[in-house]
């Protein structure tokens, strides 16, 4: 019995013997693997007509390519545009001239300025929401001029919108990142995440369709030159990693049987859940975009009522005051702030208990990392340090 088959029958195990240990599940590394290793010469970011997403790309193996899709709106598809709306606002391009598609080249500075290792993992957490992590070890070999940036890149091999129209290597999100350190051999161990709402928002499920996703991690500045607006200190580029990246074709179909066999035993389980899991309370956190010490919160009620009991963070924070403790009737939200005494460097790590009714006791543990308002004095461009725990 492989691996694989002996984790799909554990499923079955637990779906027998503790279906009501559902709600306790930790988040689970579904796939990891090393950031790549492999070296490119060249970034090309191609804009395609709205008449066709069409691009026949070169064959250089040492070229990474983003094809940007900015027509969602006119021709009602479902690819994401914003970040090709955004990226085009950055390299001054007007989307409504373009009618071939439009190529920009960006070489990778043949001096090596930055060095990139880690490891990126596919994650589940507690109600089925899958996100992407990248474990990073960034080091800069030189000092970092303070308009450096790092983008994360999520493109699809093949992608096919509701209308049926296909391309390829379509980009599906952007997250540009500054919560790095830009001083010469200052390494700067940090996790960045591409958040289970951002990668819906994108059209991403993960879940559904696991392989024919690839990330890119360049590290870049800008440039006064028009011809060349992106000077690339660092380009890395991978398969984005899969349950199924290390199992033969022929060798899927013993988990696709069991996971079969799985489904119909856990159907009961899973309808007597249901309702369970309608009533349990979210909670989301993202750091304020003006001071390091403050966390933004949001609760939502789910089918049922529930009332906040307390609230304990792990050691170096510590809560400045005592944080809220509101009372929520069904499907109601509450947003408000907390407030922590110092910044840190390390993960914040807090949980919340709450009283359900029906349920009874309930606790929700959330993890982010520090603010980066204090890298530089500002903050990302895009938050990445938004966290929600179920």
């Amino acid at each position: 019995m492989n691996k694989k088959t002996s984790v799909i029958v554990a499923v079955v195990l637990i779906c027998l013997f503790s279906p009501l240990g559902w709600a306790e599940t930790p988040l689970v590394v579904h796939a990891s693997s090393p950031i790549s290793t492999t070296q490119y010469s060249m970034l090309e970011e191609v804009f395609v007509t709205e008449d066709s997403p069409d691009y026949t790309p070169s064959q250089d193996e040492d070229t990474v390519r983003w094809v940007w899709w900015s027509w969602s709106e006119s021709t009602g598809s479902d690819w994401p545009d914003d970040d090709a709306l955004y990226r085009a606002e950055q390299l001054g391009l007007n989307v409504s001239t373009v009618d071939e598609p439009l190529v920009f080249s960006h070489p990778v500075d043949s001096e090596k300025h930055v060095s990139l290792t880690g490891d990126v993992e596919i994650m589940a957490g507690e109600i089925g929401y899958w996100f992407v992590q990248f474990h990073l070890e960034i080091t800069p070999l030189v000092n970092l001029s303070n308009d450096t940036l790092l983008y994360i890149v999520l493109t699809e091999d093949v992608s096919e919108d509701h209308h049926g129209r296909q391309g390829v290597d379509i980009v599906h999100e952007l997250r540009p990142e500054v919560g790095f350190s830009l001083e010469a051999n200052n390494v700067t161990e940090t996790t960045f995440s591409l958040s289970s709402d951002h990668l819906a928002a994108a059209g991403v499920d993960l879940r559904q369709i696991s392989t024919g996703w690839r990330y890119s991690l360049v590290i870049f500045n800008e440039t006064d030159d028009t011809d060349a607006p992106m000077r690339i200190l660092s380009l890395t580029s991978g398969p984005l990693p899969s349950p199924y990246q290390h199992t033969t074709a022929g060798g899927q179909w013993a988990p696709i049987i069991l996971m079969a066999v799985a489904f119909v035993i856990c159907s009961a389980v899973v309808a007597n859940s249901r309702k369970r899991e309608e009533g349990i309370p979210r909670i989301k956190a993202v750091w304020s975009t003006t001071s390091p010490t403050t966390l933004m919160v949001k609760l939502e009620a789910g089918t049922l009522a529930f009332r906040t009991q307390d609230w304990t963070v792990e050691a170096p924070w510590k809560f400045k005051g005592r944080p809220p403790k509101p009372s929520l009737q069904p499907t109601e939200e509450k947003e408000f702030s907390i407030q922590f005494s110092q910044h840190h460097e390390e993960d914040c790590r807090f949980e919340v208990g709450l009283e359900v009714d029906e349920m009874g006791s309930w606790r929700q543990h959330v993890w982010l990392p520090p603010s980066s308002v204090t890298i530089e004095g500002k903050g990302s461009l895009e938050d990445s340090s938004t966290v929600a725990l179920d």
